[in-house]
């Protein structure tokens, strides 16, 4: 059963140089560490982060239906052992969207970068193969 789905467009541009830096306050409270770790072996820091920040806004877009108020840090998103990427919620989204719709869910995410934009649709659904 679908739960939502969600996409998001983020403009290089407001993410400022200082928000790449491990010591940003910003940098800290949006990417997990994991995503943090990730970012630090990107060949380009700044796409990276702004793909994965439009990544964790199109999730929410997608889950949001729960009720759960926007955390970037509730949503990591970092490439499985291919590449691709993959989301994983944490924390009150995670309860939230679990209390709602069970602990049986997948997320889809895809991420795109052109110029100066970064894209991201996700899809949230139940899956119904483990119910």
């Amino acid at each position: 059963m679908l739960i939502g789905i969600g996409t998001d467009i983020f403009a290089l541009g407001r993410l400022s140089p200082a928000a790449t830096n491990r010591n940003d306050s910003f940098f800290r409270r949006a990417y997990t560490p994991a995503e943090q770790a990730e970012a630090g072996l990107a060949a380009n820091r700044l796409e990276y982060l702004a793909g994965r920040f439009a990544a964790k806004e199109a999730v929410y877009k997608a889950v949001s239906l729960c009720g759960a108020e926007f955390a970037p840090g509730d949503i990591q998103v970092t490439d499985d052992g291919d590449g691709r990427p993959h989301a994983l919620l944490l924390g009150k989204t995670k309860a939230r969207l679990e209390e709602k719709y069970g602990p049986r869910y997948r997320i889809h995410i895809s991420i795109s970068r052109e110029d100066d934009f970064a894209i991201a649709f996700a899809v949230a659904e139940q899956d119904e193969r483990s119910v």
